[in-house]
């Protein structure tokens, strides 16, 4: 039996981390195969922007402007921003924590606020 004798080979490629980038230090990133999908998915995405805009011939205002504004959309579709791509969140959830769907009619309810109907 030789192939028992190998030591297994890891099931996930090197990770790609951005280290000042704090959304992503929930351990289920590395060890749920989803989720280290949806973080590697947009890293490299993330990557191919700024590479992209590296590439691109353009002078110092514009170069600015294209990176804030590439930026705010990278940052925008990042996973952590849906329930579904944050797992702390969605322990939260399950946990019978709210999130921040609904504060808004709980404060008002609190302070004897109610909804008109017109």
């Amino acid at each position: 039996m030789r192939w028992a004798s190998r030591r297994p080979v890891p099931c996930l490629p090197r990770r790609l981390t951005a280290p000042s980038d704090k959304r992503f230090v929930d351990p289920a990133y590395a060890e749920n195969a989803l989720y280290y999908l949806l973080e590697q998915e947009y890293l490299l995405s993330s990557q191919l922007v700024d590479e992209l805009l590296d590439a691109a011939d353009l002078d110092a205002t514009e170069e600015t402007k294209a990176r804030f504004a590439a930026r705010f959309i990278v940052d925008a579709l990042s996973p952590t921003n849906t329930l579904p791509g944050n797992p702390a969140a969605l322990r939260r959830a399950f946990a019978g924590e709210r999130t921040h769907i609904g504060y808004e009619s709980e404060s008002r309810q609190r302070i004897g606020i109610r909804h008109s109907r017109r």
